[in-house]
Order: C-alpha cells, then sequence, then structure tokens
C-alpha cells in the first residue's frame, strides 16, 4: 500500500503537468521548449541587431546627403560671390556686362545617347 501511496504520489503532479500541456495546446498556449526559447530569442536579437544596422546606414546616407546639400549650397555661394567680384571688377573697367538667356543647343539627331563600358552596361551622358 505503501508503495502504491508513493507511485500514486509521484505520478500525480506529472498527470496534472500533462493535463495542463493538454488544456494549454488546445488553448493554443504551448509552452515551447527551453532550447526553442533559447533559439527564438537569438532570432529576435538577430532581428534587432539587423534592424539597427539598417537604420545606422539610413542614418549615414542621410547626413552624407546633408553633407552634399551644404557643400552645394556654399559652392554656390562661392559663385555668386566670384560672378558679383568679376562684375565689379568689369564695371571699373568701364565694360558694360548683358545678362541673356541662350537657347540650349539641340543634339544632332546623329549624335549618341551614351556608352557602353566593359562589363556591357549602357551610361547616358
Amino acid at each position: 500500500q505503501q508503495q502504491q501511496q508513493q507511485q500514486y504520489q509521484l505520478q500525480l503532479p506529472d498527470n496534472r503537468s500533462q493535463s495542463r500541456r493538454q488544456e494549454q495546446q488546445l488553448n493554443g498556449h504551448q509552452q515551447p521548449s527551453p532550447n526553442r526559447q533559447r533559439q527564438q530569442q537569438q532570432q529576435q536579437q538577430q532581428h534587432r541587431n539587423e534592424h539597427l544596422e539598417r537604420l545606422r546606414r539610413m542614418q549615414h546616407e542621410l547626413q552624407k546627403a546633408r553633407r552634399q546639400q551644404e557643400w552645394e549650397r556654399q559652392r554656390e555661394v562661392r559663385l555668386q560671390e566670384e560672378a558679383q567680384r568679376l562684375r565689379q571688377q568689369a564695371e571699373a573697367q568701364g565694360v558694360t556686362l548683358v545678362e541673356e538667356d541662350l537657347p540650349w543647343p539641340e543634339k544632332h539627331e546623329s549624335a549618341v545617347t551614351g556608352w557602353y563600358d566593359k562589363r556591357g552596361e549602357f551610361h547616358e551622358y
């Protein structure tokens, strides 16, 4: 009788956990194994790292574009200052400058629009 009681006591938690697992499976709440949990955590961390890397690259590209815009703005300012200086020099020498909008020359119909590189890729002019 004692052995049966011990056996019954030992089986009782096992039966409870088994019935609980069955309930969880029916309810869609299956507890993943520790290995599966670890694997899921590693995958989540990998996804986070990949997302952070994409964000870093995007931030780098944005900073690069901003630097390029600033450089182009400064270049435009320098060109305007240089043009103003040259205008003043010309006027000081008695030269009158007249600004005109000239039409852009049209391409000849037999002119090429680009070239092929060694890899066979086409590049427009």
